[in-house]
């Protein structure tokens, strides 16, 4: 054949292979750029949501502990990790403690607290409670510990949650014993 040559054959077979590469290499970056982008969406979302249900337990007269991700939960630090702290404490801070001691908890106060999934501990103390109100509290899986001093929840209502949730620290104690 007059003007074929093996090695161009190689050459586009070579080539042709480099553009496969890089289509895929573009479609990484890509896939990786729109996975970021949805993650800070949701980030966004759910510090929203965070920011708005602790103003509301505030408003009640309840009160909120939070936990920093990177300063509370990692063993070491990530370089430069603490501009995201300050840029965006609520992306990188997680409600894990709520006390509403002396409140009617009732299905607005049971809605708040269902926003916060991370929850491990609740302080009740001193508050009145529907009888369904403690088994909507065994579905926090991070839940440790649920202070109920002097609460008006039944022992029944009680120890139905102990049976939910067998290894959860509940305190019943009235305040002084």
């Amino acid at each position: 054949m007059p003007g074929f040559h093996a090695s161009s054959d190689a050459n586009f077979r070579h080539s042709s292979w480099l553009l496969r590469l890089r289509s895929l290499g573009n479609r990484l970056v890509l896939l990786v750029v729109v996975a970021a982008m949805a993650w800070t969406a949701r980030a966004a979302w759910q510090a929203s949501v965070q920011r708005e249900a602790v103003a509301a337990i505030q408003r009640l007269g309840g009160e909120v502990g939070m936990n920093n991700f990177f300063r509370d939960r990692l063993a070491w630090q990530p370089r430069g990790a603490g501009w995201l702290s300050t840029t965006f404490p609520n992306w990188t801070s997680r409600v894990e403690t709520v006390s509403l001691r002396g409140q009617q908890i009732g299905e607005q106060q049971l809605r708040l607290l269902a926003k916060f999934p991370l929850l491990t501990r609740i302080d009740l103390s001193h508050s009145r409670m529907p009888e369904d109100g403690l088994e909507r509290l065994a579905r926090f899986s991070r839940l440790e510990q649920l202070i109920l001093q002097d609460s008006d929840v039944s022992d029944h209502a009680v120890a139905r949650l102990r049976r939910l949730r067998p290894t959860l620290d509940i305190d019943t104690k009235p305040v002084g014993d």
